[in-house]
């Protein structure tokens, strides 16, 4: 339980959720305090709703990958709280809507899919899948970060042996998405905030399919990335109404088409300057737009 002196100082009191408390985790913690907030990172699993009650903001900044480090508890934790929140019509950001999509790529997809929003088919894996999916696939965890157990399956000798050999638990917390294959050598991350552009860059392929700087891809600001490329990052924040996003988007023979949508992103590659920016944009609308509002 969060210390009830966090909650007596005079101000308005803001929780952000966090574990890893990033330089955009304080940032924000630093604009809300300049704009006289009580403002105080915490632990989800230390908050309780009383403490919660007391505040007029919460801003999850739990992501996706938190799942590994800290167990799928501290997810569930936040989005109970941010449940709890609107329910008492505390302004929240992300939104729990957006925090369903975030914390879940086939959520995101059906959402995605109902916007019309270029995105590869994809399915909740079944514990004991009796039938081989169209080849190629892409195997990943529904609620995963950082390229983590995420494997493309080219044959019906390889799906057997995932089927086979996969624990049920693990192929129930799976989603099967159908390859994209990107006719250049690189992917593309954009960043979005409150529907505008804010970064784009590009990451070299993994073996010629995977783009992600923790497995060891290569990245670079674009300055020159395809107007289809922009467009497609600002749909695909609007159809899960996430007001940032980072969008990962390859390229292809058809188009662009959105892999992920990262709505708790780190930001650990924008430089200091800039980041305080962002907070200061984030922080400067929320409070003159969506306080008691309860949305992102």
């Amino acid at each position: 339980m969060v210390g009830r002196d966090s909650i007596t100082v005079s101000g308005k009191v803001a929780y952000i959720l966090t574990m890893r408390r990033t330089r955009f985790d304080r940032a924000l913690q630093e604009r809300l305090a300049a704009r006289g907030w009580v403002a105080k990172m915490v632990n989800p699993l230390l908050l309780s709703k009383n403490d919660l009650m007391c505040a007029e903001l919460l801003v999850n900044r739990i992501p996706p990958s938190a799942v590994y480090k800290s167990g799928r508890l501290v997810v569930a934790k936040a989005m109970k709280l941010l449940s709890e929140a609107e329910d008492a019509q505390i302004a929240t950001f992300p939104s729990l809507h957006t925090s369903h999509a975030d914390y879940s790529k086939y959520n995101a997809y059906r959402l995605m899919r109902a916007d019309g929003v270029p995105t590869p088919l994809t399915r909740l894996c079944p514990s004991r899948p009796s039938r081989v999916p169209r080849l190629p696939v892409i195997v990943k965890p529904n609620t995963s970060g950082f390229g983590r157990r995420v494997r493309l399956i080219r044959s019906k000798r390889e799906w057997r042996k995932f089927s086979e050999n996969a624990p049920a638990s693990l192929k129930r917390g799976m989603v099967l998405q159908s390859f994209v294959k990107s006719k250049c050598e690189y992917d593309f991350r954009v960043t979005v905030l409150h529907g505008a552009t804010i970064e784009v860059r590009r990451r070299t392929l993994l073996h010629g399919w995977l783009g992600c700087e923790s497995r060891g891809a290569r990245a670079w600001v674009d300055l020159a990335a395809p107007e289809a490329v922009i467009c497609l990052a600002l749909r695909a924040s609007d159809a899960i109404q996430a007001g940032l996003n980072a969008v990962d988007i390859v390229l292809s023979k058809k188009g662009p088409f959105v892999i992920e949508n990262n709505a708790t992103p780190a930001l650990s590659a924008v430089p200091d300057r800039e980041l305080v920016l962002i907070a200061e944009r984030v922080v400067g609308d929320l409070l003159s737009t969506r306080i008691g509002g309860g949305r992102s």
